[in-house]
């Protein structure tokens, strides 16, 4: 049949196969056993064998151009080769529909070449597969180029390559997938947007997965390389690998939405924006699902999503390692400005600055959250939950993991920028950092209430049981962890610009100026807090606070206090008021030693000291 003359009959093959069939046309247009049927036409129970089809435009093994007709329970093996619109059994199914039907053939061409059909124009694929090896240029998939119709339980196990917009079942697909899978290896040499079962995908997948591996440069996904449309309840078990834009369930999600779907395969980047299930999701939702496998990439590398542009991660997790040779890792998401909540991940991660155990920078809410990965980063702003949390908040979240880095370095928050809150919150691993080192939060811009610590903490200078350095309040809070360090040491905060309210620190404290078994160096209000850890250092030590400001009232400190001058069991050097409050260590010194205060400036009222007392002047 022709365009002016198709057939629109029925052929009814009852079961027989044709062998051998060859057709070489190689500049021409429909060319198959059938060249064009139209919407009469049925063709159904016949095999072709060992088919030998070349074409143009329009070349399928069976039928060029389906306008409309039907094909049914029938197959196509061989090879079957062209320039557009290439497929082993159907090239154009214009509206059709193929069911029951499968091919085995080798299929070679350059636009909208399948496996099965070269494009599904609103048509109905269904019941059908396809087992071999598909190559081409653009729009290429394992067995269909481009859906604009229906795909319906569906699969295909060949390998296919090509350069931009290839999968393993369809390589671009504007339509419906459904209940489909793709096994096959996966690959672009160059270009971009490989998935394991879509390329590209600007319609709906639901209930799909795919097993074979994938490779690629940019938009290069387990499941889908660029996804503009929903994915829904599916899988990839693959592992994955690209340059940027990587991902071992999508490689870049355009406001699309992910959701009860997972992906499994170790996912690897030599760039940026590398995710165990979304490589960089721009805007939209993640909802319900996971990834398993572990992670490298360079910049914005997370176990779930490498980057997350103004959206919602929730209730989802990874499990995997993740390793950025850059800035923004975090065991879930590299990068986010949204929300996270009800979320976790338990890998290990390491990268440069804005690292996290779950989150490496974070603009918004994280909350009932947890990371249980040891942390490393090379940089600053590393912390055992997130890096660094700018305008934002972390309540009821938790961390395990060991945290190690550079400035701004915390148990659960790295850094808390322009008033960001931590609550409900706690951390017990060991943190280590140069500056601003915390058990809990580097340093935070905001307040820190029902929160705990339990990590020993060491650092040079701003280190604390619980923060480092803080611009706020500390209330109803405590760490237990022993504290080491250079200036500013203290066994809940480090320097404190604020108040401390109802907190206390149990151990020991040891640094070289302002250090106290509570705060090191405070310029605001201590209130029924206490410390009990003994406390060691040079200049101005104190059982509870190192160097005050302001007010310390009903307080004390149990613990023993050695230094060198301004050495007091409760303040070392205060520039305030004492009052209510006592002390029962030892305290010794050179100068200025003293067993409730080393030095005061200001009036004591109402307090007491029981340890012994040793010094000089």
């Amino acid at each position: 049949g022709t365009p002016a003359s198709p057939f629109n009959g029925t052929f009814d093959g009852k079961g027989h196969k044709i062998i051998n069939l060859s057709i070489n046309r190689t500049w021409e247009n429909e060319v198959g056993l059938f060249g064009y049927i139209s919407s009469n036409a049925v063709i159904e129970n016949v095999g072709l064998e060992n088919v030998s089809v070349i074409g143009y435009v329009y070349v399928g093994g069976l039928v060029a151009y389906n306008d409309e007709g039907r094909v049914n329970n029938s197959y196509a093996t061989g090879n079957v080769s062209g320039w557009v619109r290439i497929g082993a059994l159907v090239g154009e199914n214009y509206q059709g529909t193929v069911e029951n039907s499968y091919a085995t053939a080798e299929v070679r061409g350059a636009v909208y070449i399948g496996g099965l059909v070269g494009e599904n124009y609103y048509g109905r694929v269904i019941k059908c597969d396809a087992t071999g090896d598909v190559s081409g240029g653009e729009k290429v998939g394992g067995l269909v180029g481009h859906n604009w119709g229906m795909v319906s339980s569906c699969y295909a196990m060949g390998n296919v390559s090509g350069a931009w917009r290839v999968g393993g079942l369809v390589g671009w697909n504007d339509g419906t997938v459904n209940n489909s899978y793709a096994m096959g290896y996966v690959s672009i040499q160059s270009g971009a947007y490989a998935g394991g079962l879509v390329g590209w995908n600007k319609g709906t997948l639901s209930n799909c997965s795919a097993t074979g591996d994938v490779s690629g440069s940019s938009s290069v996904g387990g499941l889908v390389g660029l996804n503009e449309g929903t994915v829904n309840s599916s899988y990839a078990a693959g592992n994955v690998s690209g340059y940027d834009y990587v991902g071992g369930l999508v490689g870049n999600n355009w406001q699309g939405t992910v959701n009860s779907s997972y992906a499994t395969g170790d996912v690897n980047g030599s760039g940026d924006y590398i995710g165990g299930l979304v490589g960089c999701y721009w805007r939209g939702t993640v909802n319900s699902s996971y990834a398993a496998g572990d992670v490298s990439g360079h910049d914005y590398v997370g176990g779930l999503v490498g980057c997350y542009w103004r959206g919602t991660v929730n209730s989802s997790y990874a499990t995997g390692d993740v390793n950025g040779s850059g800035d923004y890792v975090g065991g879930l998401v590299g990068r986010i400005e949204g929300t996270l909540s009800n979320s976790s991940a338990t890998g290990n991660v390491t990268g440069g600055m804005y690292v996290g155990g779950l989150v490496g920078w974070n603009k918004g809410t994280v909350s009932n959250c947890s990371a249980a990965g040891d942390v490393n980063g090379s940089g600053d702003y590393v912390g055992g939950l997130v890096g660094n949390n700018l305008q934002g908040t972390v309540n009821s979240s938790y961390a395990t993991g060991n945290v190690s880095g550079d400035m701004y370095v915390g148990g659960l928050v790295g850094c808390g920028w322009n008033a960001g809150a931590v609550s409900d919150s706690y951390a017990t691993g060991n943190v280590s950092g140069s500056m601003h080192v915390g058990g809990l939060v580097g340093r935070i811009e905001g307040a820190v209430s029902d929160s705990y610590a339990t990590g020993n903490v060491s650092g040079d200078r701003c280190v604390g049981g619980l923060v480092g350095r803080i611009e706020g309040t500390v209330s109803s809070s405590y760490a237990t962890g022993d504290v080491i360090g250079g200036e500013e040491v203290g066994g809940l905060v480090g320097w404190n610009v604020g108040a401390v309210s109802d907190s206390y620190a149990t151990g020991n404290v040891s640094g070289s100026m302002y250090v106290g078994g509570l705060v090191g160096r405070i310029e605001g209000a201590v209130s029924d807090s206490y410390a009990t850890g003994n406390v060691s250092g040079d200049r101005c030590v104190g059982g509870l606070v190192g160097y005050s400001w302001e007010m310390v009232s009903s307080s004390y400190a149990t613990g023993d206090v050695i230094g060198g001058e301004e050495v007091g069991g409760l303040v070392g050097w205060n520039v305030g008021t004492v009052s209510d409050s006592y002390a029962t260590g030892n305290a010794s010194g050179s100068m200025y030693v003293g067993g409730l205060v080393g030095y005061s400036w200001e009036m004591v009222s109402s307090s007491y000291a029981t340890g012994d007392v040793i010094g000089g002047e």
